[in-house]
């Protein structure tokens, strides 16, 4: 019995000594980290841009436009007096 636990300190003393070793032991939680940050860093980025539309309204249809845009964009109207009413 006392080989046996000579053998195993010597195999456990040769492993922990080894480079290779002290590597993957400080490398695995750093490791783990990124892939486990990486989906939540990736879902940041991934928001849709805000977009502003300009529109000159001659016609008064900005609110039929207003329902066809996503919730992210914005519809800015410029009135104008129709050509008629320039004269």
């Amino acid at each position: 019995m006392r080989s046996v636990w000579k053998i195993a300190s010597w195999e456990v003393m040769r492993n922990v000594t080894n480079k290779q070793f002290i590597l993957g032991l400080l490398l695995t939680p750093l490791l783990m980290a990124l892939f486990g940050g990486a989906p939540h860093i990736l879902e940041r980025w991934n928001q849709p841009a805000s977009v502003t539309y300009y529109l000159i309204d001659r016609i008064e249809g900005t609110a039929a436009l207003q329902t066809l845009l996503p919730e992210t964009s914005a519809l800015c109207t410029i009135v104008t007096p129709p050509q008629s009413m320039k004269k």
